[in-house]
């Protein structure tokens, strides 16, 4: 199944690496915030009908990317990896107008512009639903282009005071691959945890919530 890519429109093989860094805390990320953005609802998702501007909250490790997220109702437990990316670090992205509005619309401020160089980082876990599809949640960092010299796993974590945006995300896909949710929020805190051993996951594509506007754009 292709997936989708706040970054790239096309999906690539998936490289499992195990790696340590440093001896520091592994740390667990709240999420908290609204549902600002919903690019698609088809009604048949684990969170359709959820209203926009609805409050989520949950977390989710970044050593083992498992973790939950709920909108007071529904409440859904995720893992990894069925084909979510783990841990992903992005270097040098363009925005195009697409993008940079829909970052806009996420930071609730003229903060973007298409042009801008942006390295981001990207933490997700999935898991599997009744219908035999998949459900992907995790949390985006939006940076400035010069934070980051290339997309290795060194780079994470980072300096807080460098996130521009920073943002949660709920995808989901039916059994046969199809887009039936995809929808993003504003995180209402920014914790960067620092994680003793990461088990990363390499994708050619990971899915933040602006890949869901380029994908679009190309195709």
């Amino acid at each position: 199944m292709n997936r989708p890519s706040l970054w790239c429109a096309a999906a690539l093989g998936a490289l499992w690496l195990e790696l340590a860094t440093s001896p520091v805390n592994a740390a667990t990320i709240d999420i908290e915030g609204p549902l600002n953005v919903i690019l698609v609802d088809d009604g048949t998702g684990v969170f359709a009908g959820t209203p926009g501007g609805t409050s989520f909250s949950g977390f989710i490790s970044d050593t083992t990317f498992n973790g939950q997220l709920s909108n007071g109702s529904t409440v859904v437990n995720f893992g990894c990896c069925i084909d979510a990316g783990g841990l992903t670090i992005f270097n040098n992205e363009v925005l195009d107008a697409n993008l940079a509005a829909l970052f806009n619309q996420l930071a609730g401020a003229s903060l973007f512009n298409a042009g801008d160089v942006i390295d981001g980082v990207d933490i997700e876990g999935d898991a599997a639903t009744t219908s035999g599809g998949r459900i992907e949640i995790g949390v985006s960092y939006v940076l400035p282009g010069t934070t980051f010299a290339d997309t290795q796993p060194g780079n994470y974590p980072f300096d807080l005071n460098a996130v521009q945006l920073a943002v949660f995300f709920i995808f989901e896909e039916n059994a046969t691959g199809t887009e039936i949710f995809n929808a993003a929020g504003p995180l209402v805190t920014t914790p960067i945890p620092e994680p003793s051993t990461i088990v990363l996951w390499v994708v050619g594509v990971a899915i933040l919530p602006i890949a869901m506007m380029r994908r679009r754009r190309g195709g």
